[in-house]
């Protein structure tokens, strides 16, 4: 009975084990992507101060230099924030990917043994009896 049990059990285990690492392989895409989403965030960020920092270059004959100055810090530290930002996000991100690629790293590497183990236990008892 034992026998027919892990015999069943063992490649089930194994299975679910290499069925969590080739999930943990298949997710690769997908921080690609995020990484990708974040270049473009911080480039459009780039962008919108660029824009804006044009536009009031275009337009400071009708401000005094105080006050283009002023609207000028106030375009970087909206820069600057937006960029923080998304750093950030993207390292929260990327820590939290990290401890979930380590996490069905291990569950899968144990249920592959696990799974090893029990076929072994089940060829051995077959072998003995």
């Amino acid at each position: 009975m034992a026998q027919a049990v892990l015999t069943i059990v063992g490649p089930a285990l194994t299975s679910i084990g290499a069925g969590l690492l080739a999930y943990d392989v298949l997710r690769g895409p997908a921080r690609l992507r995020r990484q990708r989403r974040h270049v473009k965030r911080l480039d459009a960020a780039e962008e919108r101060r660029d824009v804006t920092t044009q536009a009031l270059s275009d337009t400071s004959d009708e401000r005094s230099r105080g006050e283009q100055k002023l609207e000028m810090a106030v375009v970087e530290a909206l820069h600057a924030n937006t960029v923080e930002r998304a750093e950030t996000f993207h390292a929260t991100a990327d820590q939290e990917d990290k401890a979930k690629t380590y996490r069905l790293a291990i569950c899968g590497l144990f249920l592959v043994m696990a799974g090893g183990i029990a076929e072994t236990a089940a060829a051995i008892m077959l072998a003995v009896i």
